[in-house]
């Protein structure tokens, strides 16, 4: 899966988090996850405490290890024309909001530090992991 670009985001401290929502369209009660980590390099300088989201490409150590989450998967967005790994409801197959999940008060990638380990679970890579996405530093 990964392209000719450079991979913007550098991480030997990633994790994947992953919780459960209610899928908006159908009412399922279904597992989502992100790419977390705990240290990594955007664009080379050196940040803490940050999601990915909105993830175009990986390398393919991580595309492996993504396969243990068949439902997060990387398909064209119609809108714009590109593809992006996405988490999907297994029982309708809708494609979940990555702005609700991240970027809204209350959603479950909003704050992971710290998060009740009950609602938040993480699963440590193996390995550097570098991918291209839309980072979001924890408040």
């Amino acid at each position: 899966m990964s392209h000719t670009n450079p991979h913007r985001i550098v991480s030997d401290k990633a994790s994947v988090a992953e919780a459960s929502i209610t899928c908006g369209r159908c009412g399922s009660s279904i597992k989502v996850i992100c790419i977390y980590c705990v240290q990594g390099l955007i664009n080379g300088a050196v940040f803490t405490d940050f999601s990915v989201s909105d993830v175009s490409s990986v390398d393919d150590a991580l595309e492996r290890q993504l396969k243990m989450w068949p439902d997060f998967r990387s398909e064209l967005n119609q809108e714009f024309g590109k593809s992006y790994f996405s988490n999907y409801c297994p029982s309708c197959g809708e494609r979940q909001d990555e702005e609700i999940l991240h970027c809204e008060p209350g959603g479950v990638f909003f704050r992971i530090k710290g998060s009740d380990p009950q609602a938040v679970s993480l699963t440590p890579l193996t390995g550097t992991v570098r991918l291209n996405g839309t980072q979001v530093i924890q408040l």
